[in-house]
């Protein structure tokens, strides 16, 4: 979702752009704070397990590709660009039979079952990770992930971003995003810990919707069910705790912060959260704890140990030097629509 807005502010007044989206996923929350036209479409997921979900959910694509055809034929796009997810299908079929262009992008280390289908119609396929495209048969292109210059090193200063977030402290600020997906467990593990970490480090703390605690304010801790400033928590941060879906792994790596990655299990996710964080493991940026081994103790050893490491992190995060995306990305649209 994230890669998408930050690709159209990019792409800024030289395209007329719509984006579609699911009539009841996020996403539309997400574009109304932008200037870009939203279109919902019926939208249905396919489980790799037995589920009566998976019937009526056929009918929801069904309706879906119609609807697809529709807007497609009424908007008359030169382009379509898809990031993945189950939504898109419906969508790049329709361009397929329309004879749209069109390109689509894969964020995670592996592609999901989305992009594969998708692939066969695509006109162009591009890659956030350069070894990603053995998965696909036809030719893609490495591009990496567009990101928001907000969280890039050198935009705003640690002091300023602390300014910013009322923080007065000497302490190490961890920066915790247990918000989103699977958030629950990891959030009830941390405050498990919570009065041992306050002591040595100043949390901010992203609960998720729906979670925030009763006391969100206390001594050395804040918490928020969203961070509308994240970039500004980011900067403001030295050490982070978070999930491993594909736009928080490349923005941590890319502000060269110190971070430990708490996967997804295989049993709440296809395991991609789990390939993308083992991926910059073995680079040697990252530290990984599985969410099978994730306990109270365990979890507070794994934050001491990333603090006592944490200047050879931030060494070898900025020898490697994470790239920003975006430019590559818009390349890539100016010389697929130049050829077709």
């Amino acid at each position: 979702m994230l890669p998408n807005l930050v690709l159209a502010e990019a792409l800024g007044s030289e395209y007329d752009l719509r984006y579609i989206g699911s009539n009841k996923g996020p996403e539309r929350d997400w574009v109304a704070k932008t200037d870009i036209p939203f279109i919902g479409i019926a939208s249905g997921k396919w489980r790799r397990y037995f589920s009566l979900q998976n019937v009526s959910d056929l009918f929801c694509i069904a309706w879906g590709c119609l609807q697809s055809l529709y807007y497609l034929w009424k908007l008359k796009p030169d382009l379509v660009i898809s990031k993945g997810g189950y939504v898109t299908v419906p969508v790049l079929w329709a361009a397929s039979v329309l004879r749209v262009p069109s390109m689509i992008h894969e964020s995670d280390w592996s592609p999901g079952l989305a992009n594969r289908l998708a692939s066969r119609w695509a006109g162009r396929i591009l890659t956030a990770f350069d070894e990603t495209r053995q998965h696909f048969a036809k030719e893609s292109r490495h591009v990496g992930l567009p990101l928001r210059a907000a969280i890039m090193p050198g935009n705003m200063t640690k002091e300023a971003a602390k300014a910013a977030l009322g923080i007065q402290t000497d302490l190490p600020i961890l920066l915790v995003l247990g918000g989103g997906l699977g958030s629950r467990y990891l959030n009830e593990v941390l405050d498990m810990i919570r009065e041992d970490l306050v002591d040595q480090y100043y949390l901010i703390h992203c609960v998720g919707k729906g979670q925030l605690p009763k006391q969100a304010s206390a001594k050395n801790y804040q918490a928020h069910e969203f961070l509308s400033e994240f970039p500004v928590a980011l900067t403001a941060a030295d050490l982070v705790l978070s999930r491993s879906g594909a736009s928080t792994v490349f923005e941590l790596i890319a502000s060269q912060t110190p971070h430990i990655f708490i996967p997804l299990s295989k049993a709440a996710s296809r395991g991609d959260q789990i390939e993308n964080a083992k991926y910059f493991e073995s680079k040697g940026l990252s530290l990984v704890l599985d969410e099978e081994d994730l306990n109270a103790s365990k979890l507070l050893h794994c934050i001491q140990e990333l603090s006592k490491q944490a200047s050879h992190f931030e060494t070898r995060l900025a020898h490697y030097a994470m790239p920003n995306g975006t430019a590559a990305f818009l390349k890539e649209i100016q010389d697929f629509l130049a050829k077709t």
